[in-house]
Order: structure tokens, then sequence, then C-alpha cells
């Protein structure tokens, strides 16, 4: 047996009988044995020029396996169908079961069209929905008498809680301030208060400062009472123990003029030299010791005459300064001119005792 390739073109008008013309050839071959390895109907194309005035016919593939006889009366048939307007018979080596390249183009051709139709058809689902999307919300922009009511209810409840709200805010803040003021004013007057107690406090330093300095002016005018009498005293004492001195030695003289031998004239002078020098020297020691004794107690006054910033301009505080000084410088000439006075009367009453002496 041999392997054939049959292409048939058969007239549009009897596509409907391809399926009989079909069967009648697989009886033929397969009485004798033969095989139909490949059958590719390809449908109605459009011819590459006219034939019996027909652009478009039925065109159909067959790959068979057959002997010569077979073959001859396939060919017969062929001839005498006036419904194949053109038919190809060739000779294969080998069965051809694989599909054929118009199949392969006319199956991507097919699958492209069914995928258009596919994309057309979810564009159209695509458009419908958004059709029914715009509707709705057409629908939607459009609400009912009832929605709007409550439309209107939501957003007068929603502005008076808005203004509840506020109110609170409000009172809050009107508390806060309150607060405040009163927290300002128990400061300012906390603050007050704390002056007026510095202010007195400092009224009652300055009177007490002012008593301190008043005491302490009595205390220094005593003082000096008691020191001016103590150097009256002191003065009184040294004249009185000046004058039993210079009676003493005077009552010693004369007892010794009356015991002894009458002195010369030499000697009578020597020894009242003498005495005259011992008094002069006594007198001298007794001055220095009193202007030393005055010399301190000015000291003393000086350094309580210092003047107390609370006092130093009062009219009692000048005052008891003028007395004090009037006290001191009297108390400063009394010592020596009272030794100036002793010493100028001894040394008379030695000159007129000599005198006395050398008359005799």
């Amino acid at each position: 047996m041999r392997h054939y390739e049959l292409a048939l073109i058969i007239h549009p008008d009897q596509s409907e009988q391809i399926d009989g013309m079909v069967n009648r050839y697989r009886d033929v071959i397969e009485k004798d044995n033969g095989r139909i390895h490949r059958f590719e109907d390809w449908g109605r194309r459009k011819l590459a020029y006219p034939i019996k005035q027909l652009y478009k016919a039925h065109y159909v593939l067959l790959n068979i396996e057959c002997s010569i006889a077979v073959c001859d009366e396939l060919k017969t048939m062929i001839k005498y169908n006036d419904a194949i307007i053109r038919s190809l018979l060739i000779r294969r080596d080998q069965a051809l079961t694989s599909a054929s390249p118009m199949a392969l183009a006319i199956a991507a051709k097919e699958k492209k069209a069914a995928d258009r139709d596919r994309a057309s058809s979810s564009a159209e689902k695509k458009d419908a929905a958004a059709a029914k999307g715009r509707r709705a919300a057409g629908r939607k922009k459009t609400p009912s008498l009832a929605e709007k009511k409550d439309a209107a209810a939501d957003a007068k409840d929603k502005k008076a809680a808005e203004q509840k709200q506020a109110s609170s805010s409000t009172e809050k803040d009107a508390a806060a301030d309150a607060k405040d003021k009163k927290a300002a004013e128990q400061k300012q007057a906390s603050s007050s208060a704390e002056k007026k107690d510095a202010a007195a406090d400092a009224k009652d330093k300055k009177a007490a400062e002012h008593d301190q300095g008043t005491s302490s002016a009595e205390g220094d005018t005593a003082a000096d009472a008691k020191d001016k009498k103590a150097a009256e005293q002191k003065q009184a004492s040294s004249s009185a123990e000046k004058k039993d001195a210079a009676a003493d030695a005077k009552d010693k003289k004369a007892a010794e003029h009356d015991q002894g031998p009458r002195p010369t004239e030499g000697d009578t002078a020597t020894a009242a030299k003498d005495e005259k020098t011992t008094e002069q020297k006594q007198a001298s020691s007794s001055a220095e010791s009193n202007t030393a004794t005055a010399a301190k107690d000015k000291k003393t006054a000086d350094h309580d005459q210092a003047p107390n910033p609370a006092e130093s301009d009062s009219p009692e505080h000048k005052e008891n300064l003028a007395s004090r000084s009037a006290d001191l410088n009297r108390v400063e000439e009394l010592p020596a001119k009272s030794a100036a006075d002793t010493v100028n009367a001894e040394m008379l009453e030695a000159d007129a005792a000599a005198v006395k002496d050398n008359k005799e």
C-alpha cells in the first residue's frame, strides 16, 4: 500500500454534504484494508481566483493509505462528482498525522478571534458594570425625601454637639482664668504683707539702735563724771600730801636749827639749795604723773567721744561733747599750775628762812 495526500475544493452550496461524501470515501478505502491517517476541514475560504463565477469554496484535506486500485476508484468518483470543483492527489513517502500549516494558521486565527470575542465580552461586561454603577450613582445623587430628612437631622445633631463642646471648652477656660487670677491676687497680698513686715522690722531695728546709742551716751557721760571726780580727788590728795610734806620739812628744819650748832652761811645756802633741788624733783615727778593721767583720761574721752551714727547730729550729744572737752582741759591745766605754785611758794619760804638765819 502507498501513502497519498488528497485536497478537495467543494462547492460552497454543498458544504452540508461533506460529511456524507467523506464517509463514502472512507468506506471504499477501509474495504481494501486502507486507512485515513489525517482529516482536516479547513472550512469556507476565499479562492485565489474565480472558478465558475465562484469566489469562495469549502476546503478539505485527507492523508490516506491505500492500494493503486482503490486510488483509481477514488479518482473516478471525484471526476464524476459535480460538487467537487477542484481536486489534487499527490503521493507521500509516509503517513502524515500532525496538523498541517494551514490547520495551524486556522487554529491561531480562531484562537485570536476567540480571544478578541472574549476581550470584547469582558469589555462589554465592564461597560455594563460601569453603566450600572453610573446609574446607581445617579440614583444616589438624587436621594429620597426620607434620606434628605435623615441627613438634615444628622447635621443638626452634629452642630448641637459641636456647640456643646465649644461651650464646655469656654467654661473650662473661664474657670482656669478665674483660678489663675485668684492665685495672682493671693500672691500679691502675701507679697504686700511681707513688705509691711519687713518695714516694721526695719523700724523696730532702727528704734533699738537709737535706744542703744542713747544708753551708751548716758553711760559715757556717767563714766566721764566718775573719772572727773576721781581726778579731782587725786589732785586734792596730791596737794594735801605736798602741803604736809612741806610742813614736815619746815618743822624738821626748825627742829634741827634749834638743836644743832648755828650753821655757817655756806652750809645754810647748800642745805637750802639741796632742799630746793629735792622739792623741784618731787614737783616734776608729780607733774609728770598728773600729765600722764590727764593724757590717759583724754584718750579715753576721745575714744568715748566717737559719734554714734544714729545720734551724731542730736543737740544733746553735741552739748555733752563740749562739756567733756572743757572738763578735760581744766583737768590738764590744774595739776601743772598747782605744782608750779607749790614749788614757787616753797622756794620763797626757803629764801626767807635763809635771810632770817643770816640776820641772826
